[in-house]
């Protein structure tokens, strides 16, 4: 069964939101196998995934290794990682949602000391 390009970039923000090593892998649909993707610019549990409209997909803070960051970046279509502006406030295991303006709401956590945000 084929799967909706919007589908397959879904599970792409879901793969990588669980990626903690850096290197993305997504899986290929011809194949069924997992394919390498590129390296993010920093290794991170915790972060958040969301698809955004023009089908890159923002993946935001997490924790770093030594405590949540405010560090961002998107997931190319080329499968290439870019960053973007950091978050005002470090945080992990919070939620995002992509806005019908194009903006993106990021809410909740665990801040930098690890109480809520």
């Amino acid at each position: 069964m084929k799967r909706p390009a919007a589908a397959l970039l879904g599970c792409i923000a879901v793969i990588l939101l669980l990626t903690v090593a850096g290197i993305a892998s997504i899986p290929s649909l011809q194949t069924g196998t997992w394919q390498p993707m590129g390296s993010m610019a920093a290794a991170r549990s915790g972060a958040t995934a969301v698809l955004l409209q023009d089908r890159r997909v923002l993946i935001a803070g997490g924790d770093g290794g030594s405590g949540a960051v405010n560090s961002a970046e998107v997931f190319n279509t080329d499968g290439s990682f870019s960053a973007v502006s950091a978050m005002g406030t470090a945080r992990a295991k919070h939620v995002a949602v992509a806005l019908a303006d194009g903006r993106v709401l990021v809410a909740g956590g665990e801040g930098a000391g690890g109480g809520g945000t």
